[in-house]
């Protein structure tokens, strides 16, 4: 779509912003909005009058609005009550954490809702729209504005004296209001179609699954006589099939690090969290044994399949390829190196929900679900005869080729809807389109801020 232009416009004096408006001006935050931080956490009454009473900080802002999940309680004067108290449609700023993320309020507040001073509030005067402040300060944050001026020495601080001293525009209150709904119903409509193509990609990962699964535990041939396998989460196999014990064909942990390798052993690192359960492994640090933590251990070689035994929430499986000659994981991976099997088929046999579903079952502890590699050891796997093993690789090889194409295709739609949404809040704040003809009627929004 081609958007129209504003008639006429100036230089704005900043090389970054460009040209604005000609009606439009260039000023600091606090020329249109009044910020204040919040109090600093007070964990007990310092007189009668103090009282408990819930708030939020810089952790409780999130991309996707306010997390109300882990509100914590802290102690306010009566005069702090009226100073800090929060309402529906303040925009709230981190001064700390994730510096310079931003979110609406969007819910009604029944009873007192106060703020630490890892949060600024920041409120319109003079008619001024919150919302068209809440887009800028994310088109600054998206593009570096707000980190170049935080000091990043030690922790990154968007103070609030940084924060009235930003540079923001002003169009004309009533055009600030139809940016805003115009804005507003936009992305929207992106929302929506994003949430589409993320559902497409659910149901193509879960058929991923079934597929994978099914393959592994019943095999290619729907006519051939089954059996019951005698373990309750596979039901029944294929007559000629077995069901037995990884370790019967598979070994654990086979090399470790020795403590005497050499400070200036480079490596690269793979931590549990460099792992995803759809993508496999999506990072790694290159460090040297003398700086890397106590836990880079385990040595990992082509055709390694790695499980983690810690947080198995996380479903980190991945199968190591081709990996540089020093590659270490941590030791919160059992790392499993297929003897009599095929590797290929194990990759597979290994990714099966109901196993990965029993390594998630059998965990224990609250924060950290862990298993011992002992006890994932003895777990057991579907084996066909070798032949079978090849043909079912074969076959989800080239099932999982397409499916992953297509989960790519959708993944880089998302994107692309992702850069249009930046891209379309960029232009309208900043004026490089003018998008007043392009709503029925201008009002005060309402409903969560996408």
């Amino acid at each position: 779509m081609k958007y129209p232009k504003y008639p006429k416009y100036k230089d704005s004096g900043m090389e970054w912003i460009g040209e604005i408006p000609e009606h439009w001006c260039l000023a600091t935050v606090s020329r249109g909005y009044q910020v204040t931080l919040g109090k600093m956490l007070q964990n007990e009454a310092e007189n009668k009058t103090d009282d408990l009473f819930p708030y939020l900080r810089a952790s409780n802002i999130q991309s996707y609005g306010v997390d109300f999940e882990d509100v914590k309680e802290m102690y306010f004067s009566l005069k702090e009550k009226y100073k800090l108290a929060l309402k529906k449609n303040d925009l709230l700023v981190s001064e700390g954490g994730d510096a310079g993320r931003s979110v609406i309020l969007e819910r009604e507040i029944d009873d007192f809702l106060g703020f630490q001073n890892s949060i600024n509030r920041v409120r319109p005067v003079g008619g001024n729209n919150e919302r068209i402040l809440h887009y800028w300060l994310n088109m600054l944050k998206n593009s570096g504005y707000i980190d170049a001026i935080c000091n990043k020495a030690t922790f990154t601080h968007y103070t609030a004296e940084k924060l009235k001293a930003t540079p923001a525009l002003y169009p004309p209150v009533n055009e600030q209001t139809a940016i805003s709904h115009y804005l507003i119903d936009a992305i929207k409509k992106i929302a929506s179609l994003i949430s589409k193509q993320q559902q497409l990609i659910e149901i193509l990962k879960e058929k991923r699954q079934a597929i994978i699964t099914h393959a592994v535990t019943k095999g290619l041939d729907p006519n051939v006589p089954m059996k019951d396998s005698g373990i309750e989460w596979i039901g029944k196999i294929p007559q000629h099939w077995d069901a037995i014990p990884i370790k019967f064909v598979m070994s654990c942990n086979d090399e470790t690090l020795p403590e005497n390798t050499h400070p200036d052993t480079e490596m690269q690192y793979v931590e549990i969290s460099d792992v995803s359960e759809n993508k496999g492994i999506t990072n790694f640090q290159e460090i040297k044994f003398s700086d890397a933590p106590s836990r880079a251990r385990r040595i990992v070689k082509d055709g390694d399949i790695i499980i983690s035994t810690v947080r198995t929430y996380l479903r980190a499986i991945a199968t190591i390829k081709e990996p540089w000659k020093n590659t270490v994981v941590s030791t919160g991976f059992a790392v499993l190196r297929p003897r009599s099997i095929s590797q290929n088929f194990a990759k597979y046999a290994l990714s099966a929900n109901y196993f990965i579903e029993r390594i998630v079952s059998e965990s224990t502890g609250v924060s950290y679900p862990a298993i011992n590699s002992e006890k994932l050891m003895n777990f057991r796997i579907v084996l066909p005869d070798s032949n079978s093993q090849n043909d079912i690789s074969d076959y989800l090889d080239k099932i999982m080729s397409k499916l992953g194409l297509l989960i790519a295709k959708q993944e880089k739609m998302i994107e692309l809807l992702n850069e249009h949404k930046t891209s379309l809040i960029t232009q309208a704040v900043t004026g490089k389109i003018d998008v007043r003809g392009l709503i029925q009627e201008v009002k005060k929004p309402a409903g969560q801020t996408p």
